[in-house]
């Protein structure tokens, strides 16, 4: 008898093929090439996301522009203190706004990862004009570096392009600021004071460096309105001198900088968590409070009063002197955690 596959003809029917081949014993069928499965490239995740690559260049940029290093006292102390101008990038990294996008928890500089360092040194090289690292990527400096004198100047000119603004939210953020201003004109930075106490709590009160005289003209003589609250507005050139004459009718040292970190006011920002949103009943009892006396006089000593009273009471009678004097202290003259009541 012939083979089975010798009675089959490439004219049967497809059918009776396929049942003639089902019959084929397993063994002698070879086994399908089952490719093997390859496991996906894991891709390393960035340690800087790309969302905040232009805005972390951005801010390093601005740390030594010519709008924030004539202010900066600590960056120059720290431009001072190298011999050749360069910058730790572990100290820049540890400012607030630096570790706040790079998710950095500590402010010891010492603490910055050194895989990070190295990113940020290498996206520095590729992105910054105004910056340059040194051979060992861990430190920044100016290309152009800045003389005292260049400083001074630039100092001055700042001054005249700025303003100073109030009243705020104590929650208010820079950038929340920045984007309310530049609305109107173009910003290069907004200041925020703040208080020495209270975790230096925004003080509800900011300058505002604008790009041009010109700019900061045409904001002054708007009318602005924040969270429901009016603006208050004035060339921060007047308000230096006038604060300056306010502490020279106190008789206190007439020293006064811009970033002064001292309590020179209250925090009477809108929706503030010290002293609340500023009502016209606030600036009633304001207005309607009496006027301070510029100096305290000397207690009076009542001539008649038996001198043995101080003996008598067991204390000395200079005590008794100061003691009389600062009950004779007007009342009001400080404000609440030690600012000065407007």
């Amino acid at each position: 008898t012939a083979p089975w596959c010798a009675t089959l003809s490439s004219t049967a029917p497809v059918a009776y093929r396929a049942a003639q081949m089902a019959e084929v014993p397993q063994a002698d069928v070879p086994a399908a090439v089952v490719p093997a499965q390859v496991a996906p490239a894991v891709v390393p995740k960035p340690l800087i996301p790309t969302a905040i690559v232009d805005k972390l260049v951005k801010q390093i940029d601005f740390y030594f522009s010519d709008s924030n290093l004539p202010k900066d006292r600590f960056l120059k102390l720290k431009i001072k203190e190298s011999a050749d101008g360069y910058v730790d990038l572990r100290i820049i990294m540890a400012f607030s706004r630096m570790r706040e996008m790079l998710s950095l928890t500590s402010a010891d500089p010492t603490t910055v990862p050194v895989a990070l360092i190295t990113a940020v040194a290498e996206l520095m090289k590729a992105k910054s004009q105004l910056l340059q690292v040194d051979v060992e990527g861990k430190r920044v400096r100016r290309v152009e570096m800045l003389t005292q004198d260049q400083e001074r100047t630039l100092a001055a000119d700042i001054d005249t392009r700025s303003l100073f603004a109030k009243p705020f939210p104590q929650s208010a953020t820079i950038d929340e600021l920045n984007a309310f201003f530049t609305q109107h004109a173009t910003v290069n930075c907004v200041r925020q004071r703040r208080y020495t106490s209270h975790l230096k709590a925004f003080k509800g009160s900011c300058f505002v460096e604008f790009a041009s005289v010109e700019a900061m003209e045409k904001v002054l003589a708007l009318t602005l309105e924040y969270a429901g609250a009016p603006v208050r507005m004035e060339k921060k050139g007047a308000y230096m001198a006038r604060k300056l004459a306010e502490r020279e009718s106190k008789k206190r040292v007439a020293h006064f900088e811009e970033d002064d970190m001292s309590n020179d006011e209250l925090a009477d920002g809108v929706g503030s968590t010290t002293l609340g949103p500023i009502s016209d009943e606030r600036r009633a009892l304001v207005a309607a409070l009496p006027a301070k006396e510029e100096a305290v006089s000397a207690p009076v000593v009542d001539a008649a009063k038996p001198a043995a009273t101080a003996v008598l009471s067991g204390e000395p009678s200079k005590k008794r002197a100061r003691e009389e004097a600062t009950e004779a202290k007007p009342e009001g003259e400080e404000g609440p955690a030690g600012g000065e009541a407007e």
